[in-house]
């Protein structure tokens, strides 16, 4: 994929695809007019009467990923509210469907066991556990889906900029350690010179003096 400032339209159609769901709807059409359409939310359509569609046509993915990434975004930053608020860890499971329907299972299980006498003293007696974030509203799973969306897409966008972005190797980089070494100033002022300034805290004297720190090895080792 390439990155979002050398080719805008191309990293948009690559995005959607990773990270945007599709579905191809049940009807009497022919199956290969129901994939087609499946796509259709990927590609902004141009208006009936435009007459310029070419143009139009060369940022049509762009477009349509750019108004699919705010909504998302703004689902994503909802769900991270949501789980910071009730101190969870980002998880399907932590999800309102997902406690609601294990909620059910529980619900059934609780009014098997009480149906059965031998069972009935020991759910009486068991403890009823308190949720205190009970009244704080849990994310949903398309606000999760659209986290997982948003750090991938950053993730991708990072990929791509890493291939552009040529850097040194860590072995030419430790080739050069010893030519790299701090360098301070002592000298040159006594306290009295300080009148509180940082700005003139920070000027160095003509009569100071470098000293050099961590001096290159004097040893070959070629």
């Amino acid at each position: 994929m390439p990155a979002n400032h050398v080719d805008a339209e191309s990293a948009a159609m690559y995005k959607q695809l990773l990270t945007r769901p599709i579905s191809i709807l049940d009807t009497h059409e022919p199956e290969d007019i129901r994939l087609v359409r499946a796509f259709e939310p990927f590609c902004a359509q141009p208006a009936k009467d435009m007459t310029d569609k070419c143009t139009y046509g060369a940022h049509a993915f762009e477009k349509t990923w750019l108004r699919y990434a705010a909504a998302q975004r703004a689902h994503a930053y909802e769900g991270r509210r949501r789980f910071l608020n009730r101190y969870e860890y980002p998880s399907p499971w932590e999800t309102a469907e997902a406690q609601q329907y294990l909620e059910l299972l529980y619900s059934k299980y609780t009014q098997s066991v009480e149906d059965e006498d031998e069972e009935k003293e020991d759910v009486a007696g068991a403890e009823e556990k308190i949720d205190h974030d009970a009244q704080k509203h849990r994310a949903t799973v398309a606000q999760y889906s659209a986290l997982v969306g948003d750090e991938v897409v950053q993730n991708l966008e990072g990929l791509a900029r890493a291939r552009l972005e040529k850097h040194a190797k860590p072995r030419e980089t430790d080739a050069k350690i010893d030519e790299a070494y701090m360098k301070m100033t002592s000298g040159g002022g006594t306290v009295e010179d300080f009148d509180g300034d940082e700005h003139n805290a920070c000027i160095v004297s003509a009569e100071a003096t470098p000293v050099h720190m961590f001096l290159p090895v004097p040893w070959d080792f070629s």
